[in-house]
């Protein structure tokens, strides 16, 4: 059951970890086509992805 979660907690990071590669992917791309406007976005965005992350992490560890 340890195994499990901690394979859940594993895959939940790397998800993380793709999503803020695609974020950074979006932001280098905004650069080139709108300027500053599409990176105010990500600024406002960003915040909202760290505390569903934490909202996510503090279901897994309330699941054990």
């Amino acid at each position: 059951m340890l195994l499990l979660l901690l394979l859940l907690l594993l895959l939940l990071l790397l998800l993380l970890l793709l999503l803020l590669l695609l974020l950074l992917l979006l932001v280098v791309l905004g650069l080139h086509r709108l300027g500053g406007l599409f990176i105010d976005q990500v600024l406002v965005l960003l915040p909202v992805l760290v505390v569903v992350a934490v909202l996510f992490g503090g279901q897994l560890t309330v699941l054990e």
